[in-house]
């Protein structure tokens, strides 16, 4: 009996200093990684952690009384969407839409503009933020055919496009998302054409951090001024895009640098929009 038990022992005993090494060891790896990441220049924090992302994301979709992500809902909620899209399609007599493309080769589409040198306004710009800049040649076909202007650009994620309105051909994009979704990519800046939108050349004035988010740009049709709202402020430049100047934002007017959405009216009035997971105001 004696002899058993003391063979029980020393099993507990070096479980018991198994168990101390382990956490020994994974305590020093966390260790590590935690001081890893500080001499990256970073802040170690738990939501920089896998786990926890998982955890949020599923805290943020989980059903309250069930606990769980009714992922079976997701046939209803298409089902919904359908009868919303039927119901809103014969609200308006005679009106319906027609998908045009790119299709699936051309990524998300957040931008479009009709080509302002083409007389018969059947040439169309598509900026997507992951798949660039295409074009179109006759969206009137019954299959409309797209074709990328470039595919190297030194960034791809194109949001949003527009012209100047004095000389239709100067024409501008601005690249990266700024609306914080999970599958954001991020820009370097906007690039310039002068011929139509034929060739494009990045502006050396734009490749900082203050524009890896441009949401929109727009010329103003008076003063040929450009403006470009990002997650930095809204800039304006007065020569073209070879030097800009913050006119809104944080300490410059407004309470956020976050501008979401720029609009001129019929009077030539320019409205700006601003924040983005921050609370602000129209100015």
């Amino acid at each position: 009996m004696q002899k058993s038990l003391r063979k029980i022992s020393a099993f507990l005993f070096a479980a018991f200093l198994g168990g101390v090494l382990f956490y020994g060891l994974n305590h020093n790896h966390q260790n590590k990684n935690k001081q890893e990441i500080q001499e990256e220049g970073g802040k170690f924090s738990k939501k920089d952690m896998v786990e926890q992302a998982i955890m949020h994301e599923f805290e943020i979709t989980k059903d309250l009384a069930l606990n769980i992500v009714p992922r079976d809902r997701l046939i209803q909620a298409y089902k919904y969407a359908e009868e919303l899209r039927t119901t809103n399609r014969a609200a308006i007599p005679n009106f319906n839409w027609v998908e045009r493309g790119p299709n699936n080769f051309g990524g998300r589409t957040r931008s479009i503009l009709v080509d302002p040198n083409d007389g018969t306004k059947k040439k169309v710009f598509a900026a997507s933020p992951g798949g660039g800049l295409w074009k179109c040649a006759d969206i009137t076909l019954s299959t409309p055919g797209w074709v990328p202007i470039n595919d190297f650009f030194a960034n791809l994620s194109v949001t949003t496009i527009t012209y100047n309105p004095l000389n239709t051909m100067e024409m501008y994009f601005g690249t990266g998302e700024g609306w914080q979704n999970a599958d954001a990519i991020r820009g370097n800046g906007i690039w310039k054409s002068n011929d139509g939108g034929v060739t494009w050349t990045q502006l050396s004035s734009t490749t900082g951090s203050s524009y890896y988010y441009v949401q929109k740009i727009l010329v103003h049709p008076v003063t040929g001024d450009v403006y470009a709202a990002t997650r930095s402020g809204l800039f304006r430049s007065q020569n073209g895009g070879t030097t800009w100047t913050k006119v809104l934002g944080a300490g410059t007017g407004g309470v956020s640098d976050r501008i979401a959405d720029l609009e001129i009216a019929s009077d030539n009035t320019l409205y700006a929009a601003a924040g983005i997971f921050q609370t602000d105001g129209i100015y």
